[in-house]
């Protein structure tokens, strides 16, 4: 349960750093500083930033599972879908998704 609560706080803490690096951005943005627009440089940086960073903390918890079940089944799951099933996780935020190797239990974040 300990390290539930550690990931939700994580996640809490990662969702609060968008939000007022969105806020931030919006009055740099509106006070001339940065041009606005849809989608600008800036705004996608800091929002695939925070994406990233939200879609390791949720790598994590599947990193975890996979030795988990290792341990319960004596074998690695054929699929993160088969994982799910035992030890639900989130999907990543767009544009992330995560890559699961079925021969080493490896899962890593890519877009």
């Amino acid at each position: 349960m300990k390290g539930v609560f550690g990931l939700i706080s994580l996640v809490m803490t990662g969702a609060v750093i968008v939000w007022l690096m969105n806020q931030q951005l919006a009055s740099m943005q509106s006070s001339g500083v940065l041009p606005s627009g849809k989608g600008g440089e800036a705004r996608g940086s800091v929002a695939d930033d925070a994406n990233e960073s939200i879609a390791q903390s949720y790598a994590t918890r599947v990193r975890r599972a996979v030795p988990e079940f290792e341990g319960k089944y004596q074998r690695l799951p054929k699929s993160l879908d088969e994982l799910r099933r035992e030890w639900p996780f989130k999907d990543p935020p767009k544009p992330f998704k995560f890559r699961y190797n079925p021969g080493t239990g490896d899962v890593d974040v890519v877009r």
